[in-house]
């Protein structure tokens, strides 16, 4: 079995870079132990590429995923609402 799935998180506010605000999530996913999840261009739109090859991955996992990405995109959001001089790749 095999899944594959594509999003972008989209930002409450407006951002000036969500290319990068997609990377950082990204990284942040895998710095955390989180996923490992990659990217993929979309037009002009960075965004998260899940493939799921694990045959015990339970629709729960494929949740929590998300629920991590919406989490993790919040957490960002909000380092960069409290210092806006910070970009978001330092974040």
């Amino acid at each position: 079995m095999q899944f594959k799935c594509a999003t972008a998180y989209r930002p409450q506010s407006p951002h000036p870079d969500v290319n990068a605000l997609t990377l950082k999530i990204r990284q942040t996913l895998l710095d955390q132990h989180v996923a490992m999840v990659n990217y993929a261009h979309m037009r002009d739109q960075i965004i998260l590429r899940l493939v799921i090859c694990n045959n015990q991955t339970r629709p729960v996992d494929i949740v929590n995923f998300f629920e991590q990405v919406v989490k993790v995109g919040q957490q960002l959001e909000q380092v960069r609402a409290l210092n806006p001089l910070e970009s978001v790749t330092e974040a």
